[in-house]
């Protein structure tokens, strides 16, 4: 929407703060990653009463980290994005757009953990809820605050925090009720700090945390090699990177349930029906993966009109379209690499799944760098495409040796 509305350099300036934002979020969505897993093999095991207690160490683990990860964000986000080689023509409002979002960092780790917690229980259409509301309100507060209010990149950050503000509450409402107390002072939950369990916790987020921070590191060294191409180059991978989500945002929802899946059967002691469940998804999997390469091979210049003016952005849309036309080999990858993934993580086995993922990413930034001098843009999808195939064989693989059968945390008594 920013780059119809205001051009393809506010597209460039808001997509080139990705990484660095993500770098920093990596902490709560690796915690968050934590408490799903324990909250799912408790749950499973029928260890209900643990859980209010996950709930309370949760809360207040997200919301002290969080408050210092987005202060520390906001203040570095100046040096943080010369260090990626941002143009200067979209420099400042790169800045402008970080520190707004960084203010409304620990609001998100909140609504992850939170998130994180009812999936785990089985309610994942509270979460749809609140993120669709989220993505309405958003939508409605850019077209005010860009359209009415002329604020240009600084309206697009400041309806990107009143979302956030605004989804939380239905999902702490949620979440509050389940612990059987319909008010939201810590001091009244019905639960207790432990750092016990917060040590659990950390010990299987710790792993997807540095996982996080790998695949952010990779990230921000492949925008800093973007950067270099020009501000046209980060137009089109920011809108490369928001068609993607056609692919990746069903992927990941289907991840995020199977790995909840996972965490309850194996808590409950029931791994035939796991594997079950896995052969079931690789059945319909290859299918869905197919009609997505088909509409990215097709429609990806008619998708990228729709965050670029076709006038002013019609180089950015050929770009995009060059893209995809490499890109959709990863498609069928991405499946098997997702579902793979899932039941690794949900098992406990979550090591394993974060030294995987960051080999793939080495191997997708050796490649791109190797490749960019000769090959310009055109070498960013075969890196893509070369790093999520050797990482979904490598997922499959462990699948089938099956030692992540003896990782559970928690085991039904």
């Amino acid at each position: 929407m920013v780059g119809q509305l205001v051009g393809a350099g506010a597209l460039a300036a808001v997509g080139g703060t990705g990484p660095v934002f993500y770098l920093c979020s990596t902490v709560t969505i690796g915690f968050a990653t934590g408490v799903g897993i324990l909250s799912g093999q408790y749950f499973g095991s029928g260890r209900t009463c643990s859980l209010r207690d996950i709930f309370t160490t949760a809360t207040v683990f997200t919301a002290l980290s969080s408050v210092v990860i987005g202060a520390v964000g906001a203040v570095c986000a100046p040096w943080l994005l010369a260090l990626l080689r941002t143009p200067t023509d979209v420099l400042a409002d790169s800045v402008t757009y970080l520190r707004m979002v960084f203010l409304g960092f620990p609001f998100m780790g909140l609504g992850a953990s939170g998130a994180a917690v009812l999936s785990a229980l089985g309610d994942s259409k509270t979460p749809l809820y609140c993120t669709a509301a989220g993505g309405l309100c958003n939508v409605v507060l850019n077209l005010f605050f860009v359209l009415v209010c002329r604020l240009g990149v600084f309206g697009v950050a400041l309806g990107q925090l009143l979302t956030c503000l605004l989804g939380l509450p239905l999902l702490l409402k949620k979440l509050a009720a389940i612990t059987g107390q319909p008010q939201l002072p810590l001091r009244r939950v019905p639960g207790h700090f432990s750092g016990k369990l917060l040590k659990e916790v950390l010990r299987l987020g710790l792993s997807s945390s540095l996982q996080g921070a790998v695949l952010a590191g990779s990230l921000l060294l492949m925008q800093s090699l973007i950067n270099g191409f020009g501000s046209l180059y980060m137009a089109a991978y920011t809108t490369v990177q928001k068609i993607e989500w056609l692919v990746l945002l069903p992927l990941n929802n289907l991840y995020q349930a199977f790995s909840n899946f996972t965490a309850q059967n194996i808590g409950a002691g029931k791994l035939p029906r796991v594997r079950r469940c896995y052969r079931l998804t690789l059945l319909w999997g290859p299918g869905f993966c197919a009609v997505m390469a088909l509409v990215l091979l097709f429609g990806s210049r008619g998708l990228a009109s729709l965050f670029v003016a076709a006038g002013s952005g019609e180089e950015v849309i050929t770009a995009v379209g060059d893209y995809f036309k490499v890109a959709v080999g990863y498609c069928f990858s991405l499946g098997l690499m997702f579902q793979s993934e899932g039941l690794l993580r949900g098992a406990g086995d979550v090591l394993t799944v974060s030294v995987i993922t960051g080999a793939a990413m080495v191997f997708r930034l050796v490649t791109a760098f190797i490749l960019a001098p000769k090959m310009g843009f055109s070498a960013i999808p075969l890196a893509f495409l070369a790093s999520y195939t050797s990482e979904a064989i490598i997922a499959y693989l462990r699948y089938r040796r099956g030692r992540w059968r003896h990782k559970a945390v928690v085991l039904a008594r």
